[in-house]
């Protein structure tokens, strides 16, 4: 059962904005690196140590393709 207010909110939405992943077989070792979505080009970007580089959409949606494992995800609530 849920409130009035409750009810209001059930259909926002939630856009995926940051994908923090791991590379490695255990969580004591490895490697982590984060994709985020930048609007100002409309595109994402890998953070990557002191690197960073442009990766589509197809690369973030599909890191098992990289051997990442996503970590933690960061969404934004959409307007």
């Amino acid at each position: 059962i849920l409130t009035e207010q409750a009810r209001k909110h059930s259909h926002e939405r939630y856009k995926l904005f940051a994908v923090e992943y791991h590379r490695g077989e255990r969580a004591t070792d490895g490697h982590y690196l984060t994709d985020v979505f930048h609007p100002g080009l409309q595109g994402w970007l890998r953070y990557d140590d002191s690197h960073v580089h442009v990766v589509t959409s197809s690369q973030v949606m599909n890191s098992s393709a990289e051997k990442l494992t996503p970590y933690l995800l960061f969404y934004r609530r959409g307007d």
